[in-house]
């Protein structure tokens, strides 16, 4: 029995066209968004990501208390753009997998 699926633009989809997520991790990596209130355990999943690097934008990370994760403060927009250009241009954020910010909405405001 061949399943087909419509999807909202009308066009047919095969259930062959479905892999695995894993498959896409392996890929394409991972790519996530954490959201929710304080204290609900945002900041510590980090501690479970590969090769971790953490932006933090504002003063506590007390969830963080004995993590050995790396991490750059940045309470300016200025720090905020100086950490940017360095992970985005200098060949020793190779030794990291996942960046973490804590908190977007800090660099929002």
């Amino acid at each position: 029995m061949e399943i087909q699926i419509t999807n909202c633009i009308g066009n047919n989809l095969d259930i062959r066209d479905l892999k695995a997520a894993g498959d896409h991790a392996n890929n394409f990596g991972i790519k996530a968004i954490v959201y929710g209130p304080a204290g609900t355990g945002k900041t510590p999943i980090l501690n479970t990501a590969p090769r971790p690097v953490l932006l933090a934008t504002e003063a506590g990370l007390l969830s963080m208390r004995g993590s050995t994760i790396p991490t750059f403060e940045a309470y300016t927009s200025q720090r905020v753009d100086e950490f940017f250009k360095w992970f985005f241009n200098s060949t020793e954020t190779k030794n990291f997998d996942t960046l973490g910010i804590d908190s977007g909405s800090q660099i929002a405001d």
